[in-house]
């Protein structure tokens, strides 16, 4: 079972999060061998896959009996761990279904859910990637369909971006799976679409909408085309909209106070905004961000140009999905006439050896 990463969160919601064991919950049982009578429920949600915060509760077992209801009625992956042993049982919250844990961290039954039954031996029914694909093929009607396709697809998508930021890296990965797994996803029925599960399978839904707009918006961004309009709020609060600076050269900057390279490449960009500031205007564009992160992230950097939100989930334009944006921080640099001169992605120096020979 993949785990994620928000260790540090995870800790902390245990200060305020321990009670007893329940009488009755969908999450059960009486645990043996377990070491420690304190154990440590920390809960992962299936949605969106590896960006959910964990969320830990501490329970005092009774002679190895506990019960458990999770604060989120979303399915949730669901690891049980005796306080200090670093031995832990993993089971799958799925709501409607009750689940009974019995047996030590070593060797544990999953009882009364169809679908820990089949979580619980994924290692090995499950392990391949043809496992997998021949599982969902035969079974369309399926949760445990989704779950897996729902992995199939983020390590896909890990591998792209793989190939995509290290090429020579990317040629040593399996092959993209892509367009079968769109095409298996198109085959899931309505017991999956409107289940248990349907949050999931509403994230990838929306997911492959946003690749298909993805990959029609890319004809349009191209160095010699036109930039395409917007109009974002910046700090203030104030619209900004970017045919203003028509007369100006300009550089867009797509960036995130979530990714490393783009605050790392922040001390040479207010460099060279200082070279070429009577010349030049940047605009960064913060992605997959929240309102109090960016502006906090655009205090603590000192970032002395146009900044705007980019507006993810609401009505106004994902310019992220306008400019076709798969990699941050992704610079486009803008002539006066308002055409895309150069697109760069990543932290590179020819980004900054492009604008010294424009302007000198």
């Amino acid at each position: 079972m993949k785990r994620h990463t928000y260790i540090g969160l995870a800790i902390a919601a245990l200060c305020g999060a321990c009670r007893p064991a329940q009488e009755t919950a969908p999450i059960s049982g009486r645990l043996t061998d377990a070491g420690n009578d304190t154990l440590i429920v920390t809960c992962y949600p299936v949605v969106p896959p590896d960006e959910s915060v964990a969320h830990s509760d501490t329970l005092v077992m009774q002679s190895g009996a506990f019960s458990y209801t999770p604060a989120d009625s979303l399915p949730q992956e669901v690891t049980l761990t005796p306080k200090g042993t670093g031995r832990y049982y993993a089971l799958m919250f799925v709501p409607g279904e009750t689940v009974r844990v019995s047996g030590s961290p070593d060797n544990y039954r999953l009882e009364g859910s169809a679908f820990n039954a089949l979580y619980q031996q994924q290692d090995s029914l499950f392990r391949t990637y043809s496992q997998c694909r021949q599982y969902i093929g035969a079974h369309p009607d399926s949760d445990v369909s989704l779950y897996l396709l729902s992995r199939l697809l983020q390590k896909n998508a890990e591998q792209a971006y793989l190939r995509r930021a290290l090429p020579a890296y990317g040629a040593t990965l399996p092959p993209d799976h892509s367009t079968e797994l769109a095409a298996l996803f198109k085959t899931l029925g309505k017991p999956v679409q409107n289940g248990a599960f349907a949050p999931l399978y509403r994230y990838w839904d929306e997911a492959f909408r946003r690749s298909r707009t993805l990959q029609e918006n890319r004809k349009s961004i191209a160095e010699g085309l036109p930039a395409p309009d917007f109009t974002l709020n910046d700090t203030k609060g104030n619209a900004f909209t970017l045919s203003t600076l028509r007369g100006k050269y300009v550089v867009l900057d797509f960036w995130g106070s979530w990714c490393g390279p783009c605050l790392d490449g922040m001390p040479r960009m207010k460099k060279c905004y200082d070279r070429y500031r009577d010349r030049l205007e940047i605009v960064g564009i913060a992605c997959h961000d929240t309102k109090e992160r960016w502006q906090q992230a655009v205090a603590d950097n000192h970032l002395p140009w146009t900044n705007v939100l980019n507006a993810n989930g609401s009505d106004a334009p994902d310019v992220g999905l306008l400019y076709a944006v798969e990699s941050y921080p992704t610079k486009i640099i803008i002539d006066p006439t308002g055409k895309m001169l150069k697109i760069t992605t990543g932290e590179r120096s020819a980004f900054y050896e492009y604008l010294d020979k424009l302007f000198n």
